[in-house]
Protein backbone atom coordinates (compact mmCIF):
# COMPACT_ATOMS: atom_id res chain seq x y z
CA UNK A 1 0.00 0.00 0.00
CA UNK A 2 1.04 3.71 -0.59
CA UNK A 3 -0.62 6.88 -0.54
CA UNK A 4 -0.80 10.91 1.10
CA UNK A 5 -3.06 12.73 3.16
CA UNK A 6 -2.91 16.23 2.22
CA UNK A 7 -4.04 19.17 4.04
CA UNK A 8 -6.20 21.68 2.00
CA UNK A 9 -7.52 23.64 5.01
CA UNK A 10 -7.76 22.79 8.84
CA UNK A 11 -11.06 21.35 8.20
CA UNK A 12 -11.16 20.00 4.69
CA UNK A 13 -8.19 17.06 3.56
CA UNK A 14 -7.76 14.32 1.34
CA UNK A 15 -5.89 11.39 0.56
CA UNK A 16 -4.81 9.54 -2.17
CA UNK A 17 -3.90 5.68 -1.47
CA UNK A 18 -3.25 2.84 -3.53
CA UNK A 19 -3.36 -0.85 -3.20
CA UNK A 20 -2.24 -3.92 -4.67
CA UNK A 21 -1.33 -7.45 -3.63
CA UNK A 22 1.90 -9.29 -4.47
CA UNK A 23 2.87 -12.80 -5.13
CA UNK A 24 -1.13 -13.84 -4.42
CA UNK A 25 -1.52 -17.23 -2.77
CA UNK A 26 -4.42 -19.72 -3.64
CA UNK A 27 -7.68 -20.94 -2.03
CA UNK A 28 -10.79 -22.98 -2.59
CA UNK A 29 -13.83 -21.70 -4.12
CA UNK A 30 -16.84 -23.02 -3.74
CA UNK A 31 -20.22 -22.88 -5.64
CA UNK A 32 -24.06 -23.22 -4.35
CA UNK A 33 -27.17 -23.57 -6.18
CA UNK A 34 -29.74 -21.07 -4.81
CA UNK A 35 -32.49 -23.57 -5.67
CA UNK A 36 -33.84 -26.73 -6.73
CA UNK A 37 -33.70 -25.83 -10.55
CA UNK A 38 -30.56 -24.55 -12.63
CA UNK A 39 -30.84 -23.64 -16.21
CA UNK A 40 -28.04 -25.56 -18.22
CA UNK A 41 -26.88 -24.57 -21.80
CA UNK A 42 -27.63 -27.49 -24.18
CA UNK A 43 -26.47 -25.46 -27.11
CA UNK A 44 -25.93 -21.20 -27.17
CA UNK A 45 -29.90 -21.19 -28.28
CA UNK A 46 -31.13 -24.00 -26.13
CA UNK A 47 -31.86 -23.99 -22.48
CA UNK A 48 -33.55 -26.15 -20.46
CA UNK A 49 -34.06 -26.38 -16.61
CA UNK A 50 -32.45 -29.18 -15.02
CA UNK A 51 -32.94 -30.53 -10.92
CA UNK A 52 -30.68 -29.55 -9.05
CA UNK A 53 -28.92 -32.60 -6.19
CA UNK A 54 -28.02 -30.94 -3.28
CA UNK A 55 -26.58 -27.26 -2.86
CA UNK A 56 -22.76 -27.69 -3.22
CA UNK A 57 -22.31 -27.55 -7.59
CA UNK A 58 -18.54 -27.09 -7.59
CA UNK A 59 -15.17 -26.61 -5.85
CA UNK A 60 -12.17 -25.28 -7.38
CA UNK A 61 -9.03 -23.27 -6.74
CA UNK A 62 -8.22 -19.70 -7.66
CA UNK A 63 -5.69 -16.94 -6.98
CA UNK A 64 -6.90 -13.39 -7.19
CA UNK A 65 -4.69 -10.40 -8.06
CA UNK A 66 -6.02 -6.80 -7.37
CA UNK A 67 -5.53 -3.51 -7.61
CA UNK A 68 -7.36 -0.25 -5.94
CA UNK A 69 -6.69 3.52 -6.13
CA UNK A 70 -8.92 5.69 -3.74
CA UNK A 71 -9.42 8.98 -3.82
CA UNK A 72 -11.53 10.54 -0.95
CA UNK A 73 -12.43 13.33 0.57
CA UNK A 74 -12.50 14.53 4.63
CA UNK A 75 -14.38 16.89 5.87
CA UNK A 76 -13.94 17.32 9.52
CA UNK A 77 -17.22 17.42 11.77
CA UNK A 78 -15.69 17.93 15.62
CA UNK A 79 -12.19 17.40 16.61
CA UNK A 80 -10.55 14.40 14.97
CA UNK A 81 -14.04 13.17 13.87
CA UNK A 82 -14.37 13.14 9.85
CA UNK A 83 -16.94 12.42 7.36
CA UNK A 84 -15.39 11.16 4.14
CA UNK A 85 -16.50 10.67 0.37
CA UNK A 86 -14.79 10.24 -3.03
CA UNK A 87 -14.33 7.27 -5.56
CA UNK A 88 -12.35 4.51 -5.86
CA UNK A 89 -10.88 2.77 -9.38
CA UNK A 90 -11.04 -1.32 -8.68
CA UNK A 91 -9.49 -3.98 -10.95
CA UNK A 92 -9.13 -7.48 -9.91
CA UNK A 93 -8.16 -10.68 -12.11
CA UNK A 94 -8.97 -14.41 -10.89
CA UNK A 95 -7.16 -17.42 -12.13
CA UNK A 96 -9.54 -20.86 -11.35
CA UNK A 97 -8.36 -24.24 -11.84
CA UNK A 98 -8.54 -27.73 -10.25
CA UNK A 99 -12.01 -28.17 -10.76
CA UNK A 100 -13.99 -30.42 -9.13
CA UNK A 101 -17.72 -31.03 -10.34
CA UNK A 102 -19.94 -32.50 -8.12
CA UNK A 103 -23.05 -32.16 -10.46
CA UNK A 104 -21.80 -32.84 -14.04
CA UNK A 105 -25.82 -32.64 -15.18
CA UNK A 106 -25.91 -29.20 -14.50
CA UNK A 107 -22.10 -28.14 -14.54
CA UNK A 108 -19.81 -28.95 -17.48
CA UNK A 109 -15.99 -27.35 -16.26
CA UNK A 110 -13.01 -29.61 -17.38
CA UNK A 111 -10.82 -30.57 -14.30
CA UNK A 112 -7.33 -29.94 -16.54
CA UNK A 113 -9.30 -26.64 -17.35
CA UNK A 114 -7.81 -22.64 -16.48
CA UNK A 115 -10.08 -19.81 -16.59
CA UNK A 116 -9.20 -16.35 -16.57
CA UNK A 117 -11.97 -13.48 -15.22
CA UNK A 118 -11.01 -9.89 -14.77
CA UNK A 119 -12.94 -7.25 -13.59
CA UNK A 120 -12.59 -3.57 -13.95
CA UNK A 121 -15.07 -1.22 -12.15
CA UNK A 122 -15.93 2.29 -10.63
CA UNK A 123 -17.15 3.14 -6.83
CA UNK A 124 -18.82 5.94 -5.02
CA UNK A 125 -17.61 5.57 -1.36
CA UNK A 126 -18.66 7.41 2.03
CA UNK A 127 -17.69 6.91 5.37
CA UNK A 128 -16.55 7.80 8.63
CA UNK A 129 -13.23 8.45 10.10
CA UNK A 130 -11.27 8.98 13.03
CA UNK A 131 -7.89 10.82 12.10
CA UNK A 132 -4.86 12.18 14.49
CA UNK A 133 -3.79 13.95 10.91
CA UNK A 134 0.04 14.97 12.18
CA UNK A 135 3.17 13.22 12.01
CA UNK A 136 5.54 15.88 11.71
CA UNK A 137 6.37 16.63 15.87
CA UNK A 138 3.67 13.74 16.70
CA UNK A 139 4.95 11.11 19.26
CA UNK A 140 2.41 8.67 17.54
CA UNK A 141 -0.56 8.78 14.65
CA UNK A 142 -3.35 6.82 14.30
CA UNK A 143 -6.53 6.33 11.96
CA UNK A 144 -9.55 4.43 12.25
CA UNK A 145 -12.04 4.31 8.69
CA UNK A 146 -15.43 2.73 8.05
CA UNK A 147 -16.81 3.16 4.55
CA UNK A 148 -19.33 1.72 2.03
CA UNK A 149 -18.95 1.53 -2.03
CA UNK A 150 -21.81 1.32 -4.25
CA UNK A 151 -20.14 0.48 -8.27
CA UNK A 152 -21.40 2.69 -10.81
CA UNK A 153 -19.07 1.15 -13.67
CA UNK A 154 -18.30 -2.09 -14.14
CA UNK A 155 -17.44 -4.35 -16.50
CA UNK A 156 -16.07 -7.89 -16.44
CA UNK A 157 -14.83 -11.02 -19.40
CA UNK A 158 -14.43 -14.32 -18.80
CA UNK A 159 -12.22 -16.51 -20.82
CA UNK A 160 -14.98 -19.31 -20.77
CA UNK A 161 -17.41 -16.78 -22.77
CA UNK A 162 -15.62 -14.61 -24.76
CA UNK A 163 -17.92 -13.05 -26.50
CA UNK A 164 -20.24 -11.79 -23.46
CA UNK A 165 -19.51 -8.83 -21.36
CA UNK A 166 -21.16 -8.85 -18.31
CA UNK A 167 -21.68 -5.08 -17.15
CA UNK A 168 -24.24 -5.04 -14.05
CA UNK A 169 -23.62 -2.83 -11.16
CA UNK A 170 -25.56 -4.44 -8.24
CA UNK A 171 -23.63 -4.96 -5.42
CA UNK A 172 -21.59 -3.05 -2.37
CA UNK A 173 -18.67 -2.80 -0.40
CA UNK A 174 -18.14 -2.57 3.42
CA UNK A 175 -14.85 -1.66 4.65
CA UNK A 176 -13.07 -1.46 7.81
CA UNK A 177 -9.73 -0.34 8.04
CA UNK A 178 -7.05 1.30 10.70
CA UNK A 179 -3.40 1.76 11.55
CA UNK A 180 -1.40 3.06 14.29
CA UNK A 181 2.40 4.19 14.43
CA UNK A 182 5.36 5.86 16.52
CA UNK A 183 8.05 8.67 15.95
CA UNK A 184 11.53 7.38 15.54
CA UNK A 185 12.33 10.91 13.78
CA UNK A 186 10.52 13.63 14.37
CA UNK A 187 9.58 13.76 10.76
CA UNK A 188 9.41 9.79 10.40
CA UNK A 189 6.63 7.53 11.97
CA UNK A 190 7.09 3.05 11.97
CA UNK A 191 4.14 1.26 12.62
CA UNK A 192 1.32 -0.84 11.18
CA UNK A 193 -2.13 -1.55 9.35
CA UNK A 194 -4.87 -3.61 9.11
CA UNK A 195 -8.06 -3.88 6.98
CA UNK A 196 -11.30 -6.24 6.86
CA UNK A 197 -13.16 -5.84 3.06
CA UNK A 198 -16.77 -7.93 2.44
CA UNK A 199 -17.91 -7.45 -1.05
CA UNK A 200 -20.93 -8.73 -2.53
CA UNK A 201 -21.95 -8.49 -6.06
CA UNK A 202 -25.16 -9.79 -7.53
CA UNK A 203 -26.18 -11.97 -10.14
CA UNK A 204 -26.36 -11.51 -13.97
CA UNK A 205 -27.92 -12.92 -17.19
CA UNK A 206 -27.35 -12.70 -20.29
CA UNK A 207 -28.95 -15.14 -22.83
CA UNK A 208 -27.78 -18.48 -21.86
CA UNK A 209 -24.95 -17.32 -19.21
CA UNK A 210 -25.07 -16.57 -15.81
CA UNK A 211 -22.97 -14.80 -13.68
CA UNK A 212 -24.19 -15.38 -9.92
CA UNK A 213 -24.04 -13.93 -7.09
CA UNK A 214 -20.77 -13.62 -5.10
CA UNK A 215 -19.50 -12.84 -1.84
CA UNK A 216 -15.71 -12.18 -0.83
CA UNK A 217 -13.99 -11.57 2.37
CA UNK A 218 -10.76 -10.34 2.59
CA UNK A 219 -8.22 -9.24 5.29
CA UNK A 220 -4.64 -7.17 4.67
CA UNK A 221 -2.19 -6.14 6.99
CA UNK A 222 1.29 -5.03 7.26
CA UNK A 223 4.19 -2.43 8.30
CA UNK A 224 4.04 0.60 7.17
CA UNK A 225 6.29 3.48 7.20
CA UNK A 226 4.83 7.67 7.49
CA UNK A 227 6.90 10.85 7.00
CA UNK A 228 6.38 14.22 6.26
CA UNK A 229 8.11 16.35 3.39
Amino acid sequence: MTGALYAVHPDFLFTLDNTSNFAPGTSTESWFATSGTMPYAVSPTVIEDRPVNGPLLQQNRFSLSQNLTRLLAHVRTQGPWFVLGGVNFHAQSYKRFGFQVLQPAVVNAPADAVVDESTSEVLLEAGVALESERVKHADRHYSLRFSMAKPVWRRLDNTAWPDVTFTGTSGWDARLEGRYSVAVHELVHVGGWAQYLYAQRGSQIRGAYELPLTHTRSVAFGLEVLWKL
